[in-house]
């Protein structure tokens, strides 16, 4: 294993980056794929460390200083990491920006950071981007990362051939400098921007990898947008830092191949992609036989108890003695989709299913949940593969303190804790204390130092009667069937619950259930009963008896969900108003 890159905690991301090039220069940093080669193309820390050398060289000439802003709105790739590298080592500060995110929104956070430069992709970007970008009055430069067709713009890749062999500089600034500011995607009014250090970051990617190692020799698969700081400290700072290898899947729609072919040790998602992963094996499991359909069930709970077994919280069973048998006809063969090589997965970014964990640690996956926000670098606690406690998201990281607030909210300092909100003190103000606290907005508890989060302040739904019900459970539980696709919960005040589903009209048409009047009442009842399955564990209070369906999906496109995937609640309730009231109508 090679040594970490991160041994003196004044350096910055660049300092950290040239470390890690001087330690492992000829091994595999990062495999993209060559579309005009049509082949997988290897990089190494060397050849990313002269790619960043000549960006720097270009941001140079365009005389953007340290501390200067610029945009990035490119995909996942080795061109992404090298500007990221080059603006630290310059200390200029970095604006992700989500690729399929809103024209105002992307305007609204060049206005607000005073972008000097942005760095686009795509055609649409340019289309989009051309209409606003001689209203932004900072905004010098509009480059594209690549050739676009139909683009009279610069191109970077052109650009860069005028400053070779140029040599990297990585010591503009310290740790204490600002380094990104990342937006949040939240779910109502403008995003905030997150305004995080070099420090920041890096003492969160080494402490996360600390609670759960990452080697030289383990091998990410990336696919979560960078944009994402879930994604960019956990599956780019992380192994960074420890020298291991990050392949950049070729899009979401071959990333099962890409999976089966690239085979990773370590998978990063958002909970939303287990739950594909999921809906689509039982989707599968119930074209079998009666019989096979019994040894998946039979596999998946041998194997799980046997985790309960080694995690300490069950007792031996002779069921074991079947797992070797039930584990080669069964779980390998769902292993072998992922590529069969996963020593374990990191669920982050929203809650995680307590059934769906355990489904996926039935079948030899060892899924890990960890907890975290943009304010917090984004990692605060997760568990360990040593002490995987299912329905929690684990331990604090060693350098994170946590409290209480009167009402229950959790509250957490540390040197991860971000900087302030860009150019908003007032809204700073409310959630960081002058003694460096910061409020979660999540309500929490310990238990035996592990932590549960048990809803959001500002989501928790209040019942008529005084229930109160956190969402997210339910809805995670409604959606592991394949036929939903998004479910929000609705009750706040109300008798009883009710839910607003998006089906998924290929996973409909497989199990013969009629969508071309979702008004009717027998299809509603069908969809009720569908529903009624997935929760039965729930209390009685938390069932669901009112529901409207509809196929056209949320997106970000159309504001219903954050570029985060998480969905915009009360944008949803408002374009839903006329079928709340229909379903609580007469109560």
């Amino acid at each position: 294993m090679a040594a970490s890159a991160y041994q003196n905690d004044r350096l910055t991301i660049a300092g950290v980056f040239q470390q890690r090039a001087t330690l492992t220069p000829n091994k595999t940093a990062y495999i993209q794929y060559d579309h005009e080669q049509q082949k997988w193309i290897d990089y190494s820390w060397e050849r990313m460390l002269s790619l960043a050398a000549s960006i720097q060289g270009w941001l140079q000439s365009l005389h953007i200083d340290a501390g200067d802003r610029i945009a990035l709105m490119i995909p996942n790739g080795t061109m992404w990491v090298a500007i990221d590298q080059a603006a630290a080592g310059l200390g200029i500060i970095t604006v992700p920006l989500y690729p399929n995110d809103r024209e105002d929104n992307v305007q609204y956070i060049l206005e607000k950071t005073g972008c000097r430069l942005l760095v686009i992709d795509t055609e649409e970007h340019y289309q989009f981007s051309k209409d606003f970008i001689n209203e932004i009055e900072s905004l010098a430069y509009l480059v594209s990362a690549q050739a676009i067709a139909n683009c009279e713009i610069e191109n970077l890749q052109q650009q860069l051939t005028q400053f070779t062999d140029r040599t990297f500089i990585s010591d503009v600034g310290d740790g204490d400098d600002a380094a990104t500011i990342v937006f949040t995607s939240g779910t109502t009014g403008r995003p905030k921007g997150v305004v995080l250090t070099h420090r920041n970051v890096l003492c969160n990617a080494a402490a996360a990898s600390r609670g759960v190692t990452v080697g030289q020799e383990d091998r990410l698969l990336s696919f979560l947008p960078l944009s994402h700081t879930f994604e960019r400290t956990v599956g780019y700072y992380a192994p960074l830092i420890h020298g291991a290898e990050i392949v950049y899947t070729r899009s979401i729609e071959q990333l099962a191949e890409d999976l089966r072919n690239m085979r990773p040790t370590i998978l990063i998602s958002v909970p939303r992609i287990y739950e594909r992963v999921f809906a689509k094996i039982e989707d599968q499991v119930e074209k079998k036989s009666a019989f096979a359909q019994k040894l998946f069930h039979l596999a998946h709970k041998t194997g799980y108890r046997k985790f309960c077994y080694q995690q300490g919280t069950d007792s031996w069973s002779p069921m074991f003695l079947l797992h070797p048998l039930l584990d080669k006809l069964v779980a390998k063969k769902i292993r072998d989709k992922l590529g069969g090589r996963l020593k374990y997965a990191i669920a982050g970014g929203a809650a995680f299913s307590k059934d769906l964990n355990a489904f996926f640690i039935g079948m030899g996956i060892n899924v890990l949940q960890g907890y975290g926000m943009t304010e917090s670098s984004p990692v605060i606690s997760t568990n360990r593969i040593e002490m995987n406690v299912i329905g929690s998201v684990g331990k604090l990281l060693d350098n994170v303190e946590a409290k209480f607030s009167d009402v229950g909210e959790l509250l957490v300092r540390g040197e991860s804790i971000m900087q302030g909100y860009w150019q908003n003190p007032e809204a700073t103000q409310k959630v960081l204390s002058d003694d460096g606290w910061l409020h979660t907005g999540d309500i929490a508890r310990f238990d035996d130092d592990i932590l549960f989060i048990t809803g959001r302040v500002k989501e928790i739904i209040v019942l008529s009667n005084g229930e109160k019900i956190a969402p997210a459970d339910i809805e995670h539980a409604i959606c592991t069937d394949p036929i939903f696709d998004q479910t929000l919960i609705i009750g706040e005040r109300r008798p009883f619950l009710s839910a607003i589903v998006v089906l998924n009209t290929e996973a409909c048409k497989n199990h013969k259930i009629a969508i071309d009047n979702l008004d009717d009442e027998s299809t509603k009842e069908l969809l009720l009963k569908r529903v009624a399955k997935r929760i039965h564990d729930f209390p009685g209070y938390a069932q669901i008896y009112r529901i409207t369906a509809t196929t056209d999906p949320w997106e970000v496109e159309n504001g219903l969900l954050t570029p985060t995937l998480k969905v915009r609640r009360a944008k949803i309730r408002e374009v839903f108003a006329q079928e709340i009231e229909y379903m609580y109508e007469g109560h």
